[in-house]
Protein backbone atom coordinates (compact mmCIF):
# COMPACT_ATOMS: atom_id res chain seq x y z
CA UNK A 1 0.00 0.00 0.00
CA UNK A 2 1.06 3.18 -1.18
CA UNK A 3 1.18 6.49 1.09
CA UNK A 4 -1.15 7.77 -1.33
CA UNK A 5 -3.66 5.11 -0.76
CA UNK A 6 -3.84 6.13 2.82
CA UNK A 7 -4.10 9.94 2.33
CA UNK A 8 -7.65 10.86 1.91
CA UNK A 9 -7.22 15.03 0.79
CA UNK A 10 -10.89 15.70 1.16
CA UNK A 11 -11.54 17.20 4.87
CA UNK A 12 -13.50 14.70 6.99
CA UNK A 13 -17.12 14.41 6.60
CA UNK A 14 -17.84 13.71 10.74
CA UNK A 15 -15.45 13.89 13.52
CA UNK A 16 -15.93 11.57 16.10
CA UNK A 17 -16.49 12.21 19.98
CA UNK A 18 -15.78 9.08 22.37
CA UNK A 19 -17.18 9.17 25.54
CA UNK A 20 -14.03 9.17 28.05
CA UNK A 21 -13.50 12.38 30.28
CA UNK A 22 -15.95 14.48 27.90
CA UNK A 23 -14.73 17.74 29.82
CA UNK A 24 -11.81 17.41 28.89
CA UNK A 25 -12.60 15.97 25.16
CA UNK A 26 -15.29 18.58 24.84
CA UNK A 27 -12.95 21.25 24.66
CA UNK A 28 -9.83 19.37 22.53
CA UNK A 29 -12.92 18.49 19.63
CA UNK A 30 -14.44 21.73 19.60
CA UNK A 31 -11.12 23.32 18.97
CA UNK A 32 -10.65 20.69 16.21
CA UNK A 33 -14.16 21.13 14.84
CA UNK A 34 -13.51 24.96 14.93
CA UNK A 35 -10.00 24.33 13.10
CA UNK A 36 -11.40 22.60 11.01
CA UNK A 37 -14.39 25.22 10.18
CA UNK A 38 -11.94 27.77 9.47
CA UNK A 39 -9.83 25.94 7.21
CA UNK A 40 -12.52 24.97 4.76
CA UNK A 41 -14.60 29.00 4.42
CA UNK A 42 -10.89 30.27 4.14
CA UNK A 43 -9.78 27.99 1.37
CA UNK A 44 -13.12 28.36 -0.05
CA UNK A 45 -12.57 32.66 0.58
CA UNK A 46 -9.01 32.90 -0.87
CA UNK A 47 -8.00 34.42 -3.79
CA UNK A 48 -4.28 34.36 -3.74
CA UNK A 49 -2.08 32.38 -1.09
CA UNK A 50 -2.13 34.27 2.16
CA UNK A 51 1.13 35.11 3.97
CA UNK A 52 2.46 32.85 7.03
CA UNK A 53 1.45 35.92 9.35
CA UNK A 54 -1.54 36.12 8.09
CA UNK A 55 -2.42 32.58 8.66
CA UNK A 56 -0.79 32.70 12.23
CA UNK A 57 -3.21 35.11 12.88
CA UNK A 58 -6.04 33.16 11.74
CA UNK A 59 -5.48 30.60 13.66
CA UNK A 60 -4.99 32.40 16.92
CA UNK A 61 -8.26 33.30 16.31
CA UNK A 62 -9.34 30.03 17.12
CA UNK A 63 -10.29 29.07 20.62
CA UNK A 64 -8.09 27.18 21.83
CA UNK A 65 -5.30 27.77 19.64
CA UNK A 66 -1.91 29.31 20.54
CA UNK A 67 0.54 31.63 18.99
CA UNK A 68 2.56 27.71 20.05
CA UNK A 69 0.33 25.83 17.88
CA UNK A 70 0.05 28.11 15.32
CA UNK A 71 3.73 28.19 15.07
CA UNK A 72 3.79 24.58 14.99
CA UNK A 73 1.62 24.36 12.05
CA UNK A 74 3.15 26.74 10.10
CA UNK A 75 6.43 25.15 10.35
CA UNK A 76 5.30 21.67 10.03
CA UNK A 77 1.93 21.98 8.29
CA UNK A 78 3.43 24.72 5.64
CA UNK A 79 6.97 24.49 5.85
CA UNK A 80 7.26 28.06 6.64
CA UNK A 81 11.18 28.13 7.35
CA UNK A 82 10.61 31.09 9.57
CA UNK A 83 8.26 29.79 12.76
CA UNK A 84 9.64 30.21 15.67
CA UNK A 85 6.69 28.12 18.74
CA UNK A 86 8.90 30.85 21.15
CA UNK A 87 6.85 29.12 24.00
CA UNK A 88 7.95 25.73 23.35
CA UNK A 89 9.36 24.50 26.63
CA UNK A 90 12.38 22.03 24.94
CA UNK A 91 13.78 25.28 23.20
CA UNK A 92 13.58 26.96 26.59
CA UNK A 93 15.46 23.75 27.99
CA UNK A 94 18.34 23.67 24.78
CA UNK A 95 19.04 27.78 24.95
CA UNK A 96 18.78 27.80 28.60
CA UNK A 97 16.43 30.46 29.56
CA UNK A 98 12.45 30.26 30.57
CA UNK A 99 11.77 34.24 28.81
CA UNK A 100 9.91 33.60 25.57
CA UNK A 101 11.44 37.38 24.48
CA UNK A 102 14.73 36.17 25.34
CA UNK A 103 14.74 33.33 23.06
CA UNK A 104 13.20 35.26 20.61
CA UNK A 105 16.21 37.50 20.81
CA UNK A 106 18.68 35.05 21.10
CA UNK A 107 16.85 33.48 17.47
CA UNK A 108 16.53 37.08 15.22
CA UNK A 109 20.04 36.18 13.99
CA UNK A 110 18.43 32.95 12.85
CA UNK A 111 16.03 34.91 10.69
CA UNK A 112 15.05 34.15 7.95
CA UNK A 113 15.97 30.23 9.39
CA UNK A 114 14.36 29.95 12.53
CA UNK A 115 12.39 26.88 11.87
CA UNK A 116 15.64 24.77 10.85
CA UNK A 117 17.00 25.78 13.97
CA UNK A 118 14.00 24.81 16.56
CA UNK A 119 14.27 21.21 14.22
CA UNK A 120 18.19 21.12 15.32
CA UNK A 121 17.65 21.82 19.14
CA UNK A 122 14.67 19.54 18.86
CA UNK A 123 16.74 16.70 17.44
CA UNK A 124 19.78 17.77 19.92
CA UNK A 125 17.35 17.41 22.98
CA UNK A 126 15.43 14.22 21.79
CA UNK A 127 19.23 12.53 20.69
CA UNK A 128 20.85 13.63 24.35
CA UNK A 129 18.81 11.80 26.76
Amino acid sequence: MSLTDRIDPRPPKKIYRWDLDKTYLQTEFDTLRQLVRTAMQKAHEKKAVPGAAALIRELRAVPGIGDWTAQVIAMRALAWPDAWPAADIGLMNALGTRKPKELTAIAEPWRPWRAYAVMRLWHELETSI
